[in-house]
C-alpha cells in the first residue's frame, strides 16, 4: 500500500479500478456519516476503455504527488499527534 500526498490542488472524488474493467468513481467517504447521513453518489462503470482512461488519470496525479512513508508517519511531531487526538472525536460532526 502507498499513500501519496497531492499538493497541486484538492481532489475530493474517490475512485477504484478493479481488474482493468470495472471502475467506481464518486464522492462517498468510507465513514459512518457518508453512509448514513450524506447524500453522496458513486458511479459504477464496467468498461475496459473507461477503466484504462482512469488509470491514466491516476498516473498523472501520481506524477504530481509525493509519497508519504510509514517512517514519516511515525516521526510526525507532537503537534500533529495532539491535533489528531483532539479532532478525531469531532470528525463525525462536520
Amino acid at each position: 500500500m502507498r499513500i501519496l500526498y497531492f499538493d497541486a490542488g484538492l481532489l475530493h472524488s474517490k475512485g477504484a479500478i478493479f481488474d482493468g474493467r470495472y471502475a467506481v468513481v464518486g464522492t462517498t467517504n468510507f465513514d459512518q456519516r457518508s453512509f448514513k447521513i450524506n447524500a453522496e453518489n458513486d458511479l459504477h462503470i464496467y468498461d475496459a476503455r473507461v477503466a484504462a482512461r482512469l488509470v491514466g488519470l491516476v498516473r498523472t496525479y501520481e506524477l504530481k504527488s509525493v509519497e508519504y512513508t510509514l517512517e514519516e508517519f511515525y516521526e510526525r511531531g507532537a503537534w500533529s499527534r495532539t491535533w489528531e487526538c483532539l479532532w478525531t472525536p469531532l470528525e463525525h460532526e462536520f
